[in-house]
């Protein structure tokens, strides 16, 4: 009697993707583009939404769409000092995405979209 066992999961590349994009949305790179993005500062991170995972036919192109909301301080350092103020905002960024010839997914910055979906003052 012959038993085969397997530890590796079974994933879609949609669930591979998003895992990635959870990954990214926790990082300081995507902390730094929200800062520029926005022209805010004091950024943190208060979660991610993925919207939709999309692969095509052929495996090696996709993309994906996406959430990140921030919470942002604003202090003013100039003469005449603005109030401290919390804003949140909510980014919808969409990717197109390359798979490499190691099969990894890679996330094609030069094609990004983004925009601000939400920017709200917080009292």
């Amino acid at each position: 009697m012959e038993i085969q066992m397997s530890t590796e999961a079974r994933i879609t590349e949609d669930e591979r993707i998003a895992h990635w994009i959870e990954l990214y949305a926790f990082s300081s790179s995507a902390n730094t583009f929200a800062r520029s993005f926005t022209g805010k500062n004091g950024a943190k991170f208060e979660g991610v939404e993925i919207e939709s995972v999309q692969v095509d036919p052929s495996g090696k192109k996709g993309s994906a769409t996406y959430r990140l909301r921030y919470s942002f301080s604003s202090v003013s350092y100039s003469k005449n000092p603005q109030p401290y103020q919390m804003s949140e905002t909510t980014l919808q960024i969409t990717d197109q995405l390359i798979r490499d010839e190691y099969d990894h997914w890679l996330f094609d910055w030069n094609s990004r979209e983004a925009h601000i979906v939400e920017d709200k003052l917080l009292k």
